[in-house]
């Protein structure tokens, strides 16, 4: 096939990311098929004019390339590689946008080898209505050649694909980064109204003032990523003792209002280790280089 020859896209999955996807892949000019176990889910996109089937093996054999976007990888295997489905595959893209491992990754990677299926995976970095409005990123890792050659279809998928290795299980290593952020910051913030209960705070006064806040750490977070990326941790502005001493205090606190601290007890052993370790002077992002250090070396 040529690069842009892919035209035929089926989706397998009618659940909201994969109904996004599947509009925006409409939207670009695709010819597009949906699978899904349960005919209801396909209803809203008969409407739209898209091809939709409880048949796999009939919306696959309509495609040049295939998105799968499920619950999990288990699923995954047990729909595409038993007989008619495999069959029907070999020659084709596989592109994988369930949540799945770096090892699921691998173990997919080196069974559609064998039969002859040319896979991709990657990881959607954003809620559905991202993907319908065109401002997702979404990751890529494998063979950069297959990505070459159907990228123009990768773009219609949120509009913002983005290539980071060749390394199958790379782009599923970046979603679980994304996710240990996301809900660290969510645990940080429950734990900040927690906080406000234990001590008999209206609720809504923290809500409004983190909330205010939030261009203030969105730039703050740049800036300390690029801290990390660079290795360098002496811009001025107050140290880890610093903060740690201030952390102290809400670590005091907690424990005079006896409340759940279990975050709280985390984040004061890590400014302890920091100290420890010599990184005292250093700026706050220096807490990455221990929360990156393996078990073994820990």
């Amino acid at each position: 096939m040529q690069v842009d020859s892919v035209r035929r896209v089926a989706v397998v999955g009618a659940g909201s990311m994969g109904s996004a996807l599947a509009e925006s892949l409409l939207r670009e000019g695709f010819d597009v098929s949906v699978w899904n176990r349960t005919a209801e889910k396909l209803v809203p996109l008969v409407k739209l004019g898209i091809f939709t089937s409880t048949d796999l093996s009939a919306v696959i054999e309509r495609c040049d390339l295939l998105v799968v976007c499920i619950s999990d990888h288990a699923t995954t295997e047990k729909l595409l590689l038993v007989d008619r489905p495999r069959q029907a595959l070999r020659g084709k893209i596989l592109v994988q946008l369930t949540t799945i491992t770096r090892g699921e990754s691998e173990k997919m990677a080196a069974l559609c080898q064998v039969e002859d299926i040319l896979y991709l995976d990657g990881a959607i970095m954003g809620l559905p209505q991202r993907v319908r409005d065109g401002e997702c990123i979404i990751a890529y890792s494998g063979p950069r050649a297959v990505y070459a050659h159907c990228e123009h279809v990768l773009r219609a998928l949120g509009k913002r694909p983005m290539f980071i290795s060749e390394s199958y299980g790379a782009a599923p290593d970046l979603e679980l980064a994304r996710f240990s952020y996301i809900y660290g910051s969510w645990l940080a913030y429950f734990q900040a109204l927690a906080f406000c209960s234990a001590s008999g705070l209206p609720l809504d006064v923290i809500v409004e003032i983190i909330d205010n806040g939030e261009h203030i750490r969105n730039r703050t977070t740049k800036r300390y990523g690029d801290a990390i990326i660079e290795r360098d941790y002496t811009a001025q502005g107050a140290t880890i003792d610093v903060h740690a001493a201030a952390f102290k205090l809400v670590s005091e606190q907690a424990n005079s209002l006896n409340m759940r601290a279990d975050l709280i007890q985390l984040m004061s052993r890590l400014f302890d280790e920091a100290k420890a370790k010599g990184f005292g002077q250093k700026q706050l992002p220096a807490l990455f280089e221990i929360m990156a250090e393996s078990s073994q070396g820990a």
